[in-house]
């Protein structure tokens, strides 16, 4: 496993990025002044297979989704949203 030591500050400023890391087999120290104070660990480590059993991984859809999915009833995001969609209306 790869280690990283990055300041608590760095963390704050990208902290997706270092639990993505963390996610993907690195271990990520984080220091406060230097000292080290906490660290990131992958919580089911990289199998044999070499693929990571993240939450992601294991997501199912759900029923009711997937119907409304395979009946065509969901719009893509490139459509957008319409105001009467949302409940909005002229006066």
């Amino acid at each position: 496993m790869i280690t990283i030591e990055i300041p608590v500050r760095e963390l704050h400023a990208r902290t997706g990025h270092y639990v993505r890391k963390a996610a993907s087999n690195v271990e990520v120290v984080v220091t406060e002044r230097g000292v080290p104070s906490a660290r990131l660990i992958p919580l089911n480590p990289i199998s044999d297979k070499g693929q990571a059993a993240t939450i992601s991984a294991r997501r199912k859809l759900l029923p009711e989704y997937r119907r409304l999915a395979e009946n065509g009833a969901l719009r893509s995001l490139k459509e957008g949203i319409k105001d009467e969609d949302r409940g909005l209306r002229e006066l």
